[in-house]
């Protein structure tokens, strides 16, 4: 059965998107794999990346989950009517998410929605596509409290991933072993790259989601895309 996910993936032409891909050493838009950015530097970088290259450089609207193949044009179906719904929108104050560098170590990169428009577009996604899922790798819930357990039996994710405790993020690095290398990594980051070193890379338009599909070499890949077609919310006078 199909392992799939819904994700913002920022377009190939933002200057974060060559930053992600590249480190990563993964392209998740053509599925294409190279040597990961800091591969000469480091011996065990793509240890340090861990499971970010496999996923790409994404942020998650929808956890990756096992649907059954029956299932999958309702899933488009649902995809579509949500991106009809929700107007494309902008992400702004692009940084490091310093607040998931502990448990995991964690290297990544946040922005805020001020306007609200990604915490709509998420709650859509969860509640209208998550829930048609027919397994989770969260199914061992004898790990989980009470409150987790009712959200992995709903949508298939525990509760600290989704909906009022959604938080956006771009993984560079799943895997980083200690603090120095974190400080290391995103210092290198930086000198090497320029990120976040101008306002059009602090924000990011987001006017397109996608469902990725897991191949069979373990990697991520776009299989379908759906341009956010809403209508945008008027200002009050």
């Amino acid at each position: 059965m199909p392992i799939l996910a819904v994700y913002i993936i920022p377009r190939e032409t933002h200057a974060i998107y060559r930053i992600g891909a590249s480190f990563l050493g993964y392209d998740v838009r053509t599925g294409a794999l190279s040597k990961p950015l800091l591969s000469g530097a480091y011996d065990q970088v793509e240890s340090w990346i861990g499971q970010a290259r496999s996923f790409g450089f994404h942020a998650t609207l929808g956890d990756a989950l096992e649907y059954t193949q029956e299932s999958l044009p309702e899933i488009k179906t649902r995809l579509s009517w949500i991106a009809r719904r929700v107007p494309p929108f902008s992400l702004v104050k692009g940084r490091f998410h310093d607040s998931l560098r502990s448990i995991p170590r964690t290297l990544a990169a946040t922005y805020d929605s001020p306007d609200g428009t990604l915490d709509k577009l998420h709650y859509l996604v969860v509640t209208l596509v998550n829930v048609l899922y027919h397994s989770s790798p969260y199914f061992d819930v004898s790990s989980y409290p009470q409150d987790q357990t009712k959200h992995i039996i709903r949508y298939g994710v525990p509760h600290h991933r989704i909906l009022d405790q959604f938080d956006l993020h771009f993984s560079f690095a799943t895997g980083i072993p200690n603090q120095h290398r974190w400080k290391e990594l995103k210092t290198r980051i930086v000198n090497e790259t320029g990120l976040f070193s101008d306002e059009k890379q602090r924000t990011l338009n987001v006017d397109e989601i996608h469902l990725l599909e897991r191949q069979a070499n373990g990697y991520f890949c776009t299989m379908a895309t759906f341009p956010l077609l809403g209508e945008p919310r008027q200002k009050s006078e």
